[in-house]
C-alpha cells in the first residue's frame, strides 16, 4: 500500500514536471493560453491526487491549493483572452521582459507541484501511523467546555476587535484613502485584545454543534459583521473567515446541498461586484457618491467576475518582482526571514520592536514602491531561490498536517484540539497572498490561552465531582 502511493505521488509530480518544461522553450513568447492550460491540469490533477488519499473536497489542503491558483494564476487566464483592458499595468510590465515573466509561471507552477506532493506524503505517513482506527468518544462536556472558553474569549475580544475595524471604517466614510490605514494607527493593547474575537466566535459555533439555532446566528451575525469590516477597504481576510463559518456550520451543524450549492454560486456571482467595487472605492474617496453610484451599476452590468479575479488574480506580481529584485537588487535571504518572523508572536505595541517587523515582510528589500501583498511564493524565492522546492514540500508537508489534524479531531470528536485547527484554517489560507509571520501571532497565543482555560474549567470541573 505505502510503495503503490508512493508511486503515485511521483507520477504526479512527474507529469506537472513534463507539462511545466516546455514554458522553457518558449521563454520569448507569450505562453498565457499554454499556461492556463497547465494550471487548470494541475489544479485538477491535485485535486483528484488529494481525494483519491480520501482528503474531502472541502478541506484545508483543497482550499489552499485552489485559491494559491487563483490568486497567482487568475491574470494569466485573462490576459489569454484578452481581457488587457481590465489592467492598469500587467506582470508582464512588472517583469520588464517577456522571459522573466514565463520564469515566474515556470517557478510558480514548481513550487504547486511540490506543496501538494508535501500534503500527499505526510497524508500518507499519518494514514500509515495511524492505520488502527481509534474508538470514536461521545465528548459532550468537552463541547460545553468549548462553548464557555468560546464565550470567554468572545467577550474579550469583540470590542477590541470591533473598535479595530470601526477606526478604518469611520476613515474610508470620511474620505480617507485604504493604502497605509493600518500602518498609520497605533492601536496599542487592541492589537492583542482583537486576537481573542476569532478563536471566540469560532469555539461558541463548534460548541453549538448540537444547537442548530443557537449556529446559525452564531454563523449569521459573524458573516455580517465580516461584511461590515469589509466596508474598510479589507476582503481577503473577511472571505477566509466567512469560508471558516461555513466549512464548520456545514461538517458539524448542517449537511450542504446541491440546492445549497446552487444558491451559493447565485448569490456569489453578485457579492463578486460588490467585492470589487470595495476595490474601487478604498483607493478613492468615498465621499464621492455619484462616480462610486456609477461604477457600482457598471461592475453589476459588466463581467464581475473577471474584475474581482483582475484584482484578486495578479499575485504572480508580488513572484515576478521578486525575480527581478533577487538576487540583482538584494540577496538571498537563505531562510532568515522564516527564523525571524517567530519574534512576530511579541505585539509591537508602541514600536518597542523597532525595525524588526520590517525584517517580517520581504516586499520592503524588493526594488518597487507599489503597495503590493505577499506571497508565500514569492517568500520562497526571496529566501532559497531556484532550491526553493524541498522547501515547499516541507510548507505542503505542514498545510496537510494542519489539515490532516482538522480532520481527524472531527471524526474524533477532539473538539479542543479541533477548535485550534480551526484558528489556524483562515489564517494559513491568508499566508497564501501573504507572509509567513501573519499567522504565528494569532496561532500562538490562541492556543496558549485555549489550552490554560481548558486546563483550569477541567479542574473545576473536576473538583464539583
Amino acid at each position: 500500500m505505502k510503495l503503490r502511493i508512493s508511486i503515485s505521488s511521483l507520477i504526479y509530480l512527474l507529469v506537472n514536471i513534463i507539462l511545466i518544461v516546455p514554458i522553457f522553450v518558449m521563454l520569448r513568447e507569450d505562453c498565457n493560453v499554454y499556461i492556463t492550460v497547465v494550471v487548470l491540469v494541475q489544479l485538477l490533477l491535485s485535486i483528484r491526487a488529494l481525494r483519491k488519499l480520501d482528503i474531502p473536497l472541502y478541506s484545508l489542503q483543497v482550499l489552499f491549493i485552489l485559491l494559491s491558483t487563483i490568486f497567482h494564476f487568475g491574470q494569466a487566464y485573462l490576459l489569454a483572452i484578452g481581457r488587457i483592458d481590465l489592467f492598469n499595468y500587467t506582470n508582464i510590465d512588472l517583469a520588464r521582459s517577456m522571459r522573466t515573466y514565463n520564469l515566474a509561471n515556470i517557478f510558480a507552477l514548481f513550487v504547486q507541484s511540490f506543496v501538494v506532493c508535501g500534503m500527499l506524503n505526510i497524508r500518507v505517513f499519518l494514514k500509515n501511523k495511524n492505520s488502527i482506527p481509534k474508538k470514536q468518544v461521545i465528548r459532550n462536556d468537552e463541547l460545553k467546555r468549548v462553548y464557555r472558553i468560546g464565550t470567554l474569549l468572545f467577550c474579550i475580544g469583540v470590542v477590541p476587535n470591533f473598535v479595530y475595524y470601526f477606526t478604518q471604517v469611520k476613515i474610508i466614510l470620511a474620505g480617507g484613502n485604504y493604502a497605509g490605514i493600518r500602518e498609520a494607527i497605533d492601536y496599542g493593547p487592541v492589537t492583542l485584545l482583537k486576537t481573542f474575537y476569532t478563536p471566540g466566535i469560532l469555539m461558541m459555533l463548534i460548541g453549538s454543534k448540537h444547537n442548530k439555532r443557537r449556529a446559525q446566528i452564531i454563523t449569521i451575525v459573524g458573516i455580517l459583521f465580516e461584511c461590515y469590516c469589509m466596508i474598510s477597504g479589507n476582503r481577503a481576510q473577511q472571505i477566509l473567515m466567512i469560508l471558516s463559518f461555513l466549512f464548520i456550520y456545514y461538517r458539524l451543524v448542517s449537511r450542504i446541498t446541491p440546492f445549497k450549492v446552487f444558491l451559493f454560486l447565485f448569490v456569489g456571482y453578485y457579492f463578486s461586484g460588490v467585492l470589487y467595487f470595495i476595490s474601487a472605492y478604498r483607493n478613492f474617496n468615498i465621499s464621492d457618491g455619484e462616480n462610486l453610484q456609477e461604477r457600482f451599476l457598471s461592475i453589476l452590468s459588466g463581467g464581475p467576475i473577471y474584475d474581482l479575479l483582475a484584482q484578486l488574480g495578479s499575485n504572480l506580481n508580488v513572484v515576478t518582482l521578486t525575480l527581478v529584485s533577487i538576487p540583482e537588487y538584494h540577496s538571498f535571504n537563505y531562510g532568515l526571514t522564516y527564523l525571524i518572523s517567530w519574534l512576530s508572536i511579541y505585539p509591537n505595541t508602541g514600536g518597542i520592536l523597532g525595525d524588526i517587523p520590517n525584517m517580517y515582510v520581504f516586499l520592503n528589500y524588493l526594488e518597487t514602491n507599489l503597495p503590493l501583498g505577499g506571497s508565500y511564493i514569492g517568500e520562497l524565492y526571496f529566501n532559497f531561490g531556484w532550491f526553493s522546492f524541498p522547501i515547499a514540500v516541507l510548507v505542503g508537508s505542514f498545510i496537510g498536517y494542519v489539515g490532516n489534524k482538522i480532520e481527524d479531531s472531527i471524526n474524533q470528536n477532539n473538539w479542543i484540539e479541533f477548535s485550534i485547527g480551526m484558528v489556524l484554517f483562515s489564517k494559513l489560507l491568508w499566508w497564501i497572498r501573504d507572509y509567513f509571520f501573519s499567522w504565528i501571532f494569532i496561532f500562538i497565543w490562541s492556543a496558549l490561552v485555549i489550552y490554560v482555560l481548558n486546563k483550569y474549567f477541567i479542574e473545576i470541573a473536576n473538583r464539583k465531582r
